[in-house]
């Protein structure tokens, strides 16, 4: 089964994002901060990852995490999916995310966006 790392800090959203990616056939890895996030993805490699863009400032934020995962050899390669209701499109592109989706989620259009980097399980 494919592996999605998600990396956010509220709940909720996690929840809605953990319960359609599972309904979907995906194994799923939930990190709340950036750091957290980013050290899993050291370990577990996943096929993909989806991360909020704004997180306390304690930790990385979303921007940060993709930059620091894009410059690591062993996390380079996977796509990440960067998600936020108020970040910055073009800022998580240029941080290294190979695509945005606004919050509130919409479903179809994240499984759409996820198909184009892996095969959907049935």
């Amino acid at each position: 089964m494919p592996t999605i790392l998600i990396i956010d800090d509220n709940p909720h959203n996690i929840h809605v994002l953990q319960t359609t990616l599972e309904a979907h056939g995906f194994d799923v890895y939930v990190e709340l901060t950036g750091q957290d996030g980013y050290d899993t993805a050291v370990i577990q490699e996943p096929d993909l990852i989806i991360t909020d863009l704004r997180m306390p400032k304690q930790t990385l934020d979303g921007y940060d995490t993709a930059r620091k995962l894009r410059a690591h050899p062993d996390t380079a390669h996977i796509p990440i999916i960067a998600l936020s209701a108020a970040g910055d499109p073009v800022k998580a592109e240029a941080s290294g995310c190979n695509a945005f989706v606004q919050h509130p989620v919409n479903k179809g259009e994240l499984l759409k966006i996820l198909g184009q980097y892996l095969a959907i399980p049935r």
